[in-house]
């Protein structure tokens, strides 16, 4: 059986129902995670994701907070 633990948390973008992108963390901010960790937001500043997409200064998005999991040695 393959043991495995949090190695950090990442947080998922979407735009108009559409996913746009992800950044890590390595502290989880929310109590409750997964889906029901959704927050709707206004970006007050431009924010850069992973796959160097931008979320544009005064657009409206959502994010959910997902373990980033990983295997232990």
């Amino acid at each position: 059986m393959q043991v495995f633990t949090d190695i950090g948390f990442f947080i998922e973008y979407h735009q108009n129902g559409k996913f746009i992108g992800t950044t890590l963390i390595d502290k989880n901010e929310r109590e409750i995670i997964g889906y029901y960790s959704r927050i709707d937001s206004i970006a007050e500043e431009d924010i850069l994701l992973k796959n160097n997409k931008k979320i544009k200064k005064g657009s409206k998005y959502h994010t959910y907070i997902y373990p980033l999991c990983g295997k232990k040695k």
